[in-house]
């Protein structure tokens, strides 16, 4: 490979040096376009979506954890645009990582607009969202307990905390922010192996390519309608796939077959 594009980059450098490749950048799953949702319309305080089951101890001793404290709407095999609207309708989002990675969870909690409370994984977590600010963090259970205890007592404090990484999302971490940062790393790979005037076409390949792939896998997936560029989305409704529209899920699936 020409470059390396993982979320987990402190991971990454923790390898021996011979093991790891020259050209590493972070890139951590996308967000998803979501409108905005006021608290004081949500019905639900806490909510969880992912499976439970022996082989997830520490996820079903989170849900077991906070459940016997507060009411805890908690699904299992539901689709993604059922589990984005859920998220809609919580005010909080408790969070594991049994890994200690950055998930998928957060971003999709973040998308949608409720407060994150999550481990403390470190420094690739901390590119993403500032703690504090945009998500809320904790040590260990006790900390888990009353930082969820203080955002249901103080929901002001609550809702600028969701507010802020929800901006943060359509800010930094949507499909297209991704895909810029592709077709930067290509060109800057590009540079030096080809001369300057054919920079341009390169640019339109790079572009053509990635729409040809989507095309291929929406059609292989049994999605239709991709458009290009200049068709638009159509009205986004309450809950979106990854992308939000035509044009939308054709740069998240590139992005998904560059990765």
């Amino acid at each position: 490979f020409d470059a390396v594009l993982t979320p987990h980059l402190s991971m990454w450098n923790a390898l021996p040096a011979a093991e790891r490749h020259p050209l590493v950048r972070q890139m951590a799953r996308q967000g998803v376009p979501l409108p905005w949702v006021p608290h004081a319309g949500r019905p639900y305080g806490l909510a969880f979506v992912g499976v439970q089951n022996q082989h997830r101890p520490l996820r079903a001793w989170l849900c077991e954890l906070v459940g016997e404290r507060w009411p805890l709407e908690t699904r299992q095999n539901i689709s993604f645009s059922e589990m984005l609207e859920l998220y809609q309708q919580a005010r909080i989002v408790p969070n594991e990582a049994s890994a200690g990675e950055s998930n998928y969870r957060m971003m999709e909690a973040a998308s949608a607009g409720a407060v994150v409370v999550t481990p403390d994984v470190g420094a690739d977590q901390n590119a993403l969202f500032e703690p504090g600010w945009e998500i809320c963090v904790y040590r260990n259970a006790c900390d888990l307990m009353e930082k969820v205890e203080e955002l249901l007592a103080e929901p002001k404090q609550a809702e600028s905390l969701a507010y802020a990484a929800w901006e943060r999302i359509q800010k930094d971490h949507l499909p297209v922010n991704r895909a810029k940062q592709i077709v930067s790393l290509a060109e800057s790979i590009r540079q030096g192996r080809e001369p300057e005037e054919h920079a341009g076409a390169s640019r339109r390949f790079y572009f053509d390519s990635s729409l040809w792939l989507a095309r291929v896998q929406g059609m292989r997936g049994g999605v239709s309608g991709f458009s290009g560029p200049n068709t638009g989305n159509a009205t986004a409704p309450t809950a979106v796939p990854p992308g939000g529209g035509p044009t939308g899920e054709t740069l998240n699936l590139s992005i998904g077959m560059l990765l």
